[in-house]
């Protein structure tokens, strides 16, 4: 039977990220899912597809938030740059996708919505889309909220507090 130092219960997407860097710090890690892909149920369940990060646009930390998951996913892409197979790129119009067979990443672009079937439509609620929809079309074209990642001015002056 073999052991590990650490067990991660749940293979969503909090799940995989700890097991990443826990396995990055040299500790033995064993995942564990209920089913037999990872990130397949609650990340699909809530964003209707895939984990985009879209809900980062609306919390009300005038940027903080997404700033630093922008910032630690440009980190993620350097890090695995390295590996044979890593096979998405940073451009300035966002990232690139190298379409070869043996790559991690097949470019099988997803349009998404915003679901609104069956959905009580509020002020509020329309507010918050559009706010989203705006921040991210800024993102696609623009690098203004990148490298954030090792900013430390936010945490020295309590900002992340408010």
């Amino acid at each position: 039977m073999k052991s590990y130092e650490w067990a991660v219960v749940g293979g969503g997407i909090a799940g995989i990220a700890v097991s990443e860097i826990l396995a990055r710090e040299g500790h033995s890690v064993v995942l564990v899912d209920q089913n037999q892909k990872l990130a397949s149920a609650t990340t699909r369940d809530f964003h209707e597809w895939i984990h985009t990060g879209a809900l980062y646009t609306l919390v009300p930390d005038r940027l903080l938030t997404l700033k630093f998951i922008l910032g630690a996913v440009d980190d993620l892409i350097e890090y695995y740059s390295a590996f044979d197979r890593m096979n998405l790129m940073p451009t300035m119009a966002g990232l690139s996708i190298d379409s070869r067979s043996d790559g991690w990443f097949s470019p099988n672009y997803i349009r998404f919505k915003y679901r609104i079937k069956g959905r009580k439509i509020v002020f509020p609620w329309l507010v918050g889309v559009a706010r989203s929809l705006h921040i991210n079309e800024k993102l696609h074209g623009h690098d203004w909220l990148r490298r954030k990642a090792g900013e430390l001015g936010p945490l020295k002056d309590g900002i992340w507090r408010e």
